[in-house]
């Protein structure tokens, strides 16, 4: 047995280190691209104590065998993650590797100190920090809030997403539920305070609007209700837990294999039929699809702890933004997926066969309890002699708690206290309400009785975090896992009894003395990197928004010695270097980045751009061709329409124009773009004569870019085809004050001037400085070249300029393409009209005789 004072000790810690974790989800991270940044030093940190403890206590002390029912399965764990990140071509892996290890040596730790006096004490804190984020919750869905999230959504609590924040709730209300309902308490005051608690938790989750959230919250209040699934394994199953495990894995990963199957043979092109509403599980599936890709590459053991991020992106389908999937997915969204991807096959079965482990303490217990009540009630005993009903020790304390969070908000309000002070008062309230009645309980030491159901409330809080980690990604996140952690212990504490130590000494154990140096040294190397990499990544992306570029290269540049793979950091420095014009150094660092993950951030589209800017064509050419490979949007297509006009190619720039609007995801960015498509459609049929299809494609344009002097132009365009000269001229004017250098609408207006017969002066200096504009671009493009020369020619014609005048309209006729059939027939015409006019009878005979050769006339 352990001395009082190292018994002590260890229970101080253990509700020391619960109540830190359980309260994780209050912790907030300001000026840091990853909001969960400072949960990982509390992680590290409480893992150090435990690591500090355990070593010196293993020197004299030993828990005797069989105590610890998932020792052999970390064990496993451990290997199958030790050899997946030894196998990992990625830095992070280290990080998220030690992560998970710490997490596991803390539900060790916790397993070995807790006592079963303070379960319900720890289930408490638990409900506490659920119930205080739901009243968080709700006040900031009544507009209020202490801090100015990052986050778009209105209820998020501190989590930043409210799906993260649901899924806490609805984790924390099972609880709450459960020592409402199940328990046996001696004071009905406990009862209604856990009934209070539990309605204000399920209202925020109902007010959150979550549909994932509800589902949760009716799965786990049906477990929690239900015994249909409280059955003991047979025997088989009982032998070992490795075997349900495999069961679980095998059917876990089939299931997924056939999502996979089917999401990458789905005919998605035909995603017309599917409506908004179905694009969230539309992005689901096919971020299972990716996730699974990834396994596939190494079904055993995966391609590394936290390596997602670097391999989703390569695994994205071409329709991907079509359907909702953005940009950067870092997460599969589904534990099982992501387990896969990153430890294998193997790593999913030690997972399994946890659960299994989880299931069955939970069951055996049950089983072990309806014997006893059994083996009761078949005994006969006389109405004295019956047992006294046992109630749970409900001593609760809940003043000082209380107090605490009354004078924090009061000091708040008073403005003494800051608000990041204030959020940090709620943890601190829990913390002080766990000592407190572990203080309570070493003085009583009281032995109270554990109530069967308690085991089954937190099977049932586990079961239902790990269904909602079915399809969301709240399982990939820090606080919510080391939460769980606190739960997962509480439940083996309510299962088994207290662990039994038994004195032995061994000089191996002094190997365990090194092992809290090893850790901390190992551990505030990876974080402090971690730690600058997201610090300064939020200091560039803040310098970059109010574009401080410098200031911004300096930042992303810090971030990338930090981790020379962070992937954020390699972008935002490629978008600071091309602010500040240095162009070559923004394709080397765009190259870079494509060659660690091929097209992340739309790597080949940037580049595009950037070259096509520079007049590289050839080279923007190759990476749109590229870009599209991996992304079939409108930008995309955009762009390379764009190209194809500047290299000449109008018919092949029409039919990408085209593929461009077949496929428009709901997204703002790329909805302007299907506009700018349709301007550079109307602008094409425009220069064809087809001005009824140019008309239809102005009308589809609904965004601000009806503004733009482009779509001016080819209003007034279209006034002039109506002989409303006037109101042309008037659009035309305008839009020549904003852009007086472009050479169409010189042209128009020089045009319309020459129709008036007004200012013909003018009119001859815009048309000749559009046509010398025009003829300097290489190569020129066609419509506009011929549209100018029309242009020019009818004013050499008014001015008696009748060689030059002749030149030009021929020009503008014999060049003018056979499919331009409406623009062609307006050009003969004139060239026809001056013919007769200037007395050229052979002339006119030859054009007749030409025209009526033509193909299609």
């Amino acid at each position: 047995m352990l001395p009082a004072s190292l018994k002590n000790l260890l229970r101080i810690s253990g509700i020391t280190i619960s109540a830190v974790l359980a309260a994780l989800p209050w912790f907030i991270t300001p000026g840091s691209e990853d909001p969960f940044l400072f949960h990982g030093w509390a992680v590290y940190s409480a893992t150090a104590v435990a690591i500090c403890l355990l070593s010196v206590i293993y020197l004299f002390f030993r828990p005797r065998q069989n105590q610890i029912p998932f020792a052999r399965t970390f064990l496993l764990l451990f290997a199958v993650i030790t050899a997946a990140t030894l196998l990992s071509n990625y830095i992070i892996s280290l990080r998220t590797a030690l992560t998970w290890l710490s997490l596991m040596v803390l539900a060790g730790f916790l397993r070995l100190c807790r006592h079963q006096a303070d379960n319900l004490n720890v289930a408490t804190m638990v409900v506490l920090s659920g119930f205080f984020m739901a009243i968080y919750g709700l006040v900031q869905f009544a507009g209020y809030d202490v801090i100015s999230w990052s986050s778009k959504h209105l209820m998020v609590g501190t989590l930043s997403n409210p799906n993260f924040f649901t899924a806490f709730l609805s984790t924390t209300a099972i609880v709450s539920l459960g020592l409402c309902l199940n328990q046996p308490y001696r004071f009905n005051r406990t009862r209604v305070i856990f009934l209070v608690m539990t309605v204000v938790q399920i209202l925020a989750i109902v007010v959150a609007g979550r549909s994932g959230a509800l589902l949760t919250l009716v799965f786990g209040v049906t477990l929690l209700l239900g015994r249909f699934w409280e059955v003991r394994p047979g025997r088989l199953l009982r032998r070992s837990p490795f075997v349900s495990g495999l069961l679980i894995a095998v059917i876990l990963t089939v299931a997924h294999g056939l999502v996979y199957y089917a999401t990458s043979t789905y005919p998605w092109d035909s995603w017309n039929k599917f409506t908004y509403d179905d694009y969230p599980f539309i992005t689901r599936i096919i971020l299972w699809q990716m996730g699974y890709a990834i396994f596939m590459h190494n079904p055993l053991l995966g391609l590394g702890p936290g390596a997602a991020p670097y391999l989703m992106p390569m695994q994205r389908p071409v329709v991907g933004t079509a359907l909702g999937i953005k940009i950067f997915n870092d997460d599969p969204h589904s534990w099982p997926v992501t387990l896969l991807g990153e430890v294998g096959f193997l790593g999913l079965f030690a997972i399994c066969s946890l659960i299994a482990i989880v299931y069955g303490c939970g069951t055996w217990r049950r089983f072990k309890t309806q014997q006893s009540e059994e083996s009761l009630e078949n005994e006969v005993r006389e109405p004295e002699q019956q047992p006294d009903k046992t109630f749970v020790d409900d001593h609760l304390s809940w003043n000082l708690a209380a107090g605490a969070i009354i004078v924090a908000t009061i000091a708040f309000a008073c403005g003494l206290i800051g608000s990041a002070a204030y959020l940090y008062a709620f943890p601190g309230a829990i913390l002080l309400f766990g000592l407190h009645n572990l203080y309570i309980s070493i003085s009583r030491n009281s032995k109270p009785a554990q109530s069967a159901s308690m085991a089954k409330v937190t099977l049932a809080a586990l079961f239902t975090f790990a269904f909602n980690g079915l399809f969301n990604n709240s399982s990939s996140i820090l606080p919510l896992l080391a939460f769980m952690v606190v739960v997962f212990s509480l439940h083996f504490s309510t299962c088994l009894r207290d662990i039994v130590w038994k004195r032995r000494f061994s000089f191996l154990s002094l190997v365990f003395i090194c092992l809290p140096a090893m850790y901390v040294f190992t551990a505030y190397n990876f974080q402090i990197a971690y730690h600058r990499e997201q610090v300064n990544l939020a200091i560039g992306e803040k310098q970059l928004s109010e574009r401080n570029f410098a200031e911004s290269q300096h930042a992303f540049e810090t971030a990338i010695q930090a981790n020379p793979q962070s992937l954020k950091a390699h972008f935002g420095l490629a978008m600071s270097l091309e602010q500040q014009n240095r162009l070559d150094e923004t394709q080397d660092i765009l190259k870079r980045l494509d060659s660690m993950v091929p097209n992340v951030f739309n790597t080949n589209f940037e580049l595009a751009r950037i070259l096509f800017e520079r007049r590289q064509i050839l080279e923007a050419h190759k990476y749109a061709l590229k870009s599209l490979q991996w992304d079939h949007v409108p930008r995309v297509y955009e762009l390379l329409g764009r190209i194809l006009l500047m290299e000449g190619n109008q018919n092949e720039a029409e039919k990408m124009f085209e593929e461009g609007l077949m496929l428009i995801p709901p997204e703002r960015g790329e909805r302007e773009a299907a506009d700018r498509i349709r301007l550079n459609l109307a602008a094409l049929m425009a220069g064809r004569g087809n001005f009824d299809k140019c008309q239809s494609y102005l009308e589809e344009i609904k965004s601000e870019l009806r503004d733009n002097v482009d779509y001016v132009y080819l209003q007034g365009l279209l006034l002039s085809r109506k002989n409303d000269f006037a109101g042309a001229l008037e659009l035309f004017e305008k839009a020549l004050e904003k852009a007086p250098q472009n050479h169409r609408l010189m042209n128009a207006v020089g045009y319309i001037l020459t129709r008036l017969d007004q200012d013909l002066e003018r009119a001859a200096n815009l048309l000749e400085d559009a046509y010398q504009s025009i003829r300097r671009n290489d190569p020129p493009p066609l419509s506009e070249l011929l549209m100018v020369a029309h242009s020019l020619g009818t004013l050499y014609w008014k001015q008696g300029k009748l060689e030059e005048a002749r030149q030009l309209l021929e020009i503008a006729w014999s060049q003018c393409p056979v499919e331009w059939l409406s623009l062609r027939k307006e050009r003969f015409e004139s060239l026809k009209q001056f013919y007769q006019e200037t007395g050229k009878t052979e002339e006119l005979q030859k054009l007749i005789e030409n025209e009526e050769i033509e193909p299609g006339h």
